[in-house]
């Protein structure tokens, strides 16, 4: 079978239905506790084998700011990592990225980009290796990667490492996700957390509210608690008002998603946020 020397591939955003911290291991790594969904909202990837003996990455995207191009980028360093893996493969590569996730909104479009780009490679290769190895090559580039790699829903845990795969939400509902110009600082938040303490974890009962579909009772992150941004507030608050059935904030922020039964109601909103100046997006659960 002849191999392709080009693919295209949707790196896919994640939100967080549910996120807790409950503990920190002695290298500084803090442990979670989550339930994470891929959505539609995704980024685009057109990977080329080239001749050259090097990676290159253009980017380019829909935001303002400038996305650096070389091993400051994970989609960049999920390339040379996966060639360090299978070094006889490495002629070289061409990276072509997209971005429609907006940066530093909590909603792993890094690590969704890395995992597309690992994807692409494995399959113009030709499956070279075991999917394992693939899944730590995932594993070595951050916690998110895994999952990302995987896609549909699941239940994490350690530091995000321990997947349970479990079924995707309705295909039928909206999620409404929008984001503003504030910032959060990871570190300043997990210091917070540090602070205030950890949680126990809630396996069990946070399972059954997902299964059951009970969104307003399962939608929790613990970031939101030692953040505290007054735009935050009001775009749930806002979603709330648009008859969303649940509001949260993805990962450690500062993207917020709304859970909708109605179509119209999260479109409305959607362009409501649109023209007062934030991105906003509606999409539907990825399984």
């Amino acid at each position: 079978m002849k191999l392709k020397s080009d693919i295209s591939v949707k790196a896919y955003a994640k939100i967080n239905l549910y996120l807790d911290i409950t503990g920190r291991r002695g290298d500084g790594y803090h442990l979670l506790e989550t339930i994470m969904q891929t959505v539609s909202l995704c980024d685009d990837l057109t990977i080329s084998l080239r001749n050259n003996g090097e990676i290159v990455l253009y980017a380019d995207n829909d935001f303002s700011g400038d996305i650096p191009c070389d091993e400051r980028n994970i989609a960049y360093k999920a390339a040379k990592r996966f060639y360090e893996n299978a070094p006889l493969l490495f002629t070289g590569a061409e990276i072509h990225l997209t971005k429609h996730i907006p940066s530093q909104a909590g909603l792993g479009g890094g690590s969704a980009d890395a995992a597309a780009v690992l994807r692409g490679l494995y399959e113009l290769h030709g499956k070279p290796f075991d999917e394992r190895q693939l899944y730590d090559i995932a594993l070595s580039l951050g916690a998110d990667v895994p999952f990302c790699l995987l896609g549909g829903a699941a239940i994490c845990h350690g530091i995000g490492e321990k997947m349970e795969t479990v079924p995707s939400m309705d295909g039928g509902l909206a999620i409404l996700i929008a984001k503003g110009n504030c910032g959060i600082s990871t570190a300043a938040a997990f210091r917070e957390i540090d602070r205030v303490g950890f949680a126990e974890e809630r396996a069990d009962e946070i399972l059954k509210l997902y299964h059951k579909g009970d969104y307003s009772s399962l939608c929790f992150n613990r970031f939101e608690k030692v953040t505290a941004l007054d735009e935050i507030r009001s775009l749930k608050e806002k979603m709330l008002d648009f008859s969303a059935e649940a509001a949260c904030m993805s990962g450690s922020g500062s993207a917020v998603f709304g859970i909708f039964r109605s179509m119209d109601n999260a479109e409305r909103l959607c362009s409501e946020l649109k023209k007062n100046g934030f991105f906003a997006e509606v999409c539907k659960a990825k399984g």
